[in-house]
């Protein structure tokens, strides 16, 4: 987390110099022992930082950074953070995407997500992804030419591109081409954001399949109904899995995946759960558990 803040804490000046460091390391002593929750709260990060030249926001928006980055930071409730040797799902996450094959995996997801799109509600000829102008047939029927994604458009009047394009346009192989204006060509932009979102996609992906299939360490789900009372979380499926609200000591919820995450006093192994509305059901079993 040190280096997450100091990367965080480089253009911080004057009153807020170190900021980020040094709620760090105020969260680290409050979950280190001493503390009846070990949970650092936002008032006691506050309290413990504050000064006169030192806005409270400061303090709550260092915080938030540093949970947004760190591996090994979670949010606990709705203003509490806990540092914890088990790594939070951005982790996990980043590892799975560090390890994804670029030959085997991303160009292909690449290539397939960018075809689909293209094809899906199409009404005119495509040709996606051609190796050389004999890929490109010439008719006088309209054709959406789409390039591989690994080409880029940067609009260089002598760049390589805006001169295969041209060429392809041209002619055919040796031949010129008859009905050049029929083309319409597609290039992708510069930058790595369709990269990024992938290889993102990807690795969730793998995540996915990991808690499916009950691996490294995850919990397998049971599908049923999820019912919550003042006392206990209750799955009603073949059988029925109680989970005690007192024994809750941390809750994560996933908006975008719809997934719960519990973690229970002296388990070390979290308990996954899935829910149309995890938003909700995480609201209602955090304030009976108040955790």
């Amino acid at each position: 987390m040190q280096a997450h803040a100091r990367a965080l804490d480089a253009d911080s000046k004057g009153a807020v110099r170190d900021i980020h460091r040094r709620v760090g390391t105020t969260m680290l002593f409050e979950s280190s022992g001493g503390q009846v929750e070990r949970v650092a709260h936002l008032p006691e990060l506050r309290f413990a930082l504050g000064e006169p030249s030192i806005d409270t926001t400061s303090v709550d928006t260092a915080a938030m950074a540093l949970e947004e980055r760190s591996y090994f930071l979670r949010r606990v409730g709705t203003d509490g953070y806990r540092i914890s040797y088990r790594p939070t799902i951005k982790k996990v996450v980043n590892d799975r995407r560090a390890s994804l094959d670029e030959e085997g995996e991303i160009q292909p997801a690449i290539r397939s997500l960018v075809k689909d799109g293209f094809d899906r509600g199409a009404s005119i000829p495509r040709v996606c992804f051609p190796s050389d102008a004999a890929s490109i047939p010439d008719t006088p029927k309209l054709t959406l030419v789409v390039m591989d994604p690994e080409v880029e458009w940067t609009g260089d009047s002598d760049g390589d591109v805006r001169k295969r394009i041209a060429q392809w346009t041209r002619a055919r192989g040796v031949s010129p081409r008859l009905y050049p204006g029929a083309l319409v060509w597609a290039v992708k932009k510069p930058g790595r954001e369709l990269r990024n979102k992938v290889e993102q996609w990807l690795a969730w992906k793998r995540v996915a399949g990991e808690i499916s299939a009950g691996i490294r360490g995850f919990v397998i789900d049971k599908a049923g109904k999820l019912l919550v009372t003042n006392k206990r979380i209750l799955l009603i499926h073949k059988g029925t899995t109680s989970i005690s609200l007192a024994r809750i000591v941390d809750l994560e919820v996933d908006e975008d995946r719809q997934l719960l995450t519990l973690t229970r006093d002296g388990l070390v192994t979290p308990s996954y759960l899935t829910t149309p509305d995890a938003l909700r059901a995480g609201a209602i079993i955090a304030a009976l558990a108040e955790c």
